[in-house]
């Protein structure tokens, strides 16, 4: 989520008539990711779509395997921000295989490898939602030892949340608490608020159903 979305739209529009009027077509598509990346975080998931594959049509004819894949993981999120899972995984397991491509042809950097990292957490994220815990805690222990190698210090706690429901959704209540404590733990360290809230609200629910209301209020 961008933090200040209302103005990012305005200095992307701007980027993009510019690279427009240039025919700079790679700083197009930027921008209309970028405008697209902002919608989503005001929570407007129709022009976000929108946005994203008129991106996505200048990168594919640019046939720009990482850009693709960038913004393919981009419609992925969206559609499960708008819990439409089924919609998700195809673009997920496409925005994978387009960076596996590029990998396949050229040495990552850690903006690649940063990437893919996010994909397989967003992949995992979609199966934990469409309550499917084997395929999930798959992808997000692939995306868990990504971000130990490479100290994603911004990631690592989402996906030991995440990694926390998918032993809820076991039945695994003591494997579960010890994720959602990391989780705390190292969102608590970089000052990430709004995830340590995440975090306290799963080991809440965690705690409620198993009824142990004292622990569940105090998380909560």
């Amino acid at each position: 989520y961008l933090p200040n979305p209302d103005s990012a739209i305005i200095f992307a529009q701007q980027g993009y008539l510019l690279a427009k009027k240039n025919n700079w077509a790679l700083n197009q598509a930027n921008c209309l990711n970028n405008m697209a990346n902002a919608y989503m975080s005001l929570g407007d998931y129709v022009k976000s779509i929108q946005f994203y594959f008129k991106a996505l049509k200048i990168v594919g004819e640019l046939n720009d395997l990482y850009m693709m894949s960038a913004v393919n993981d981009n419609i992925g999120a969206t559609y499960i921000e708008q819990q439409d899972y089924k919609k998700a995984l195809p673009y997920l397991r496409m925005a994978q295989k387009q960076l596996n491509t590029f990998a396949l042809s050229h040495k990552l950097l850690f903006k690649h490898k940063y990437h893919l990292a996010i994909i397989y957490l967003n992949t995992g994220e979609c199966y934990l939602d469409m309550h499917q815990a084997d395929s999930a805690e798959y992808y997000l222990n692939i995306s868990y030892n990504d971000c130990k190698k490479l100290n994603l210090t911004d990631v690592i706690g989402l996906v030991q949340r995440d990694l926390g429901e998918v032993e809820a959704e076991k039945g695994n209540k003591t494997g579960a608490l010890q994720f959602f404590r990391l989780a705390v733990i190292n969102d608590t360290a970089i000052n990430d608020g709004e995830n340590v809230s995440v975090a306290c609200l799963s080991t809440a629910n965690l705690y409620h159903k198993y009824k142990q209301q004292d622990s569940a209020e105090y998380y909560a």
